[in-house]
């Protein structure tokens, strides 16, 4: 007879293989029509015994699979210890969950294919047991954060892709369009009917998107439309740079869908304020990166309910904000951050009237940030200041008349200042002119870094002295912490401000190291008392060492 190919594991080698199949029958044996020679019974007795063990053994691997779900089921401390929904939420703080900042999809997706890594997805603790797996397939709020390389899709990562959305319900949706690296073999052009299909697949779910993240060409960005029925969910919209791209601002739209979102939040890298398809009623959080500064008014125009607005990378090559022919009135606005080197920024301030404004972020133009406080009429709490020395002929005498204008200040941060005693001095009980306002009475935080020093160490300790017509009472400083760091030694103080100077001409100047910065052992003591006190205080230099060593 002709017997089955029975699967062994050679013990040596390690190779699965086959046992040789042999006629048995007789047939073959010599003998017209006698019986099989004792040779081929023997050999039929024994593959009749391999084909029996075979059997026993399959019974004996489906019990031991089903043994080994026992055993993960009673060593398992979730799945058998919590009811099931417990289980599904703690895996939902358990998967890494997609963050939202700069750069994300750019940086986080240049290894393409993405679909087989598993870092950011629920199949990473599918994979540990049949239980978990279950449980994570049967709980679609896990499938809720979605990632997809436009560059990579091959017709089963479009399945792929189309299951993934499947998974979710009809929950919604944290979307992240990202276009991989362009020297993925399995790249397709992006006229090919494929990537159609896909951004299809992706349109479709459009009523469920509550954030949405994208980082793709012009040429892709065109296939994005929504699924044209404006039941909007969307939330949150950034668009961050792609692979392929060269720096440029955009100027095509790049977010024309057929009806426009209202989303709260918007962030955009190199975007023109014009090539934004939303409706900005909604709008309470902006983020431009890199964007022409006309963004900025543009911004505050159209959308009356913003209430932070951030601005990062720009500078004068991206146009020049127009002198203001009336300030911008705008009622909502509490967070203002400027990070940039610009010099219409002045012109900007001046644009603004900002009466609820709480938190300013400014790098210089301290005078006209003065103005736009008193024309606001504002309660300032917080205020972060790097200063830039381009116009400031005196930058200490502007940052204090800013100051003046700041009672309700609570936290106070100034990065690469030019500070000399009299700002300290303002600080403590001997400056106070009877009948004058009391200088910042509420300020409880003061952070100063990258500051060359130009001051007696005596005045930062005065200013937590107790006034020195009324000894007996309390300290009138509120503040209760003091952070001095990155500090540099001076030459005297010689820095010209006059001259346009840069900030790299301020850099050599502060790299300047005549001695070793010291605190002098009295005034060492005073502040280590003073931290006693209940005050937290740090004072390192530009090394990071510790200024304030206990003695």
């Amino acid at each position: 007879m002709v017997g089955s190919q029975s699967p062994f594991r050679c013990a040596l080698c390690r190779v699965n293989g086959h046992l040789q199949p042999i006629d048995a029958s007789g047939q073959s044996c010599g003998f017209s029509s006698g019986p099989p020679c004792p040779a081929c019974s023997e050999l039929k007795n024994v593959d009749d015994k391999i084909h029996d063990t075979e059997t026993i053994l399959q019974k004996l691997l489906e019990q031991r699979n089903v043994l080994k779900n026992k055993l993960n089921w009673y060593n398992d401390r979730l799945t058998n210890r919590l009811p099931l929904e417990v289980v599904a939420r703690i895996f939902g703080f358990t998967i890494k969950q997609l963050p939202f900042y700069q750069y994300k999809a750019g940086a986080s997706f240049q290894h393409p294919p993405m679909w087989n890594s598993y870092g950011h997805t629920p199949w990473t603790l599918a994979m540990v047991c049949k239980t978990w797996k279950d449980i994570i397939w049967a709980s679609p709020q896990l499938w809720t954060s979605v990632s997809i390389n436009t560059a990579y899709i091959p017709t089963a990562y479009v399945t792929f892709v189309k299951e993934w959305l499947g998974r979710s319900g009809r929950l919604p949706i944290d979307l992240t369009l990202y276009e991989g690296c362009y020297n993925d073999p399995n790249y397709i052009s992006k006229k090919a009917s494929v990537l159609k299909g896909l951004f299809d697949i992706v349109n479709s779910s459009s009523p469920r998107w509550r954030s949405l993240t994208v980082s793709v060409c012009d040429q892709q960005l065109t296939y994005l439309s929504g699924d044209g029925s404006g039941r909007w969910k969307l939330e949150n919209l950034h668009f961050e740079p792609f692979q392929g791209w060269r720096g440029e601002i955009r100027e095509t739209s790049v977010f024309r869908p057929l009806i426009q979102p209202a989303p709260t939040k918007v962030s955009v890298f190199r975007v023109h304020f014009k090539s934004i398809g939303v409706v900005w009623d909604r709008v309470t959080h902006v983020d431009f990166f890199g964007c022409p500064p006309i963004n900025c008014l543009a911004a505050l125009s159209h959308a009356p309910q913003i209430t932070h607005l951030t601005f990062v990378g720009i500078n004068d090559n991206y146009g020049q904000v127009p002198a203001p022919l009336q300030p911008i009135v705008h009622e909502h606005l509490q967070f203002l951050k400027i990070c940039a080197s610009f010099e219409s920024i002045g012109h900007l301030l001046d644009s603004l009237t900002l009466p609820s404004l709480h938190e300013l972020y400014i790098p210089g133009h301290l005078s006209q940030a003065a103005a736009l406080v008193a024309r606001s009429a504002c309660r300032i709490t917080s205020l972060n200041v790097e200063e830039h020395f381009t116009s400031q002929h005196d930058p200490e005498r502007d940052l204090l008349d800013l100051l003046v204008q700041l009672p309700s200040l609570t936290q106070l941060v100034l990065k690469k200042p030019h500070l000399s005693d009299t700002f300290f001095d303002r600080l403590g009980p001997y400056d106070v002119i009877e009948g004058d306002p009391e200088f910042l009475p509420e300020l409880r935080s003061l952070e100063i870094t990258q500051c060359a020093v130009s001051f007696q160490w005596q005045s930062v300790a005065r200013m937590f002295e107790p006034d020195p017509e009324v000894p007996e009472l309390q300290p009138r400083r509120a503040l209760k912490s003091l952070k001095m760091t990155d500090l540099e030694v001076t030459s005297g103080g010689d820095y010209n401000y006059d001259s346009d100077s840069s900030d790299s001409s301020y850099g050599e100047h502060r790299r300047r190291r005549p001695e070793p910065l010291q605190i002098p052992q009295e005034v060492v003591r005073s502040l280590l008392k003073i931290e006693d006190s209940g005050v937290e205080m740090m004072i390192t230099d530009d090394s990071y060492h510790d200024l304030l060593p206990w003695i």
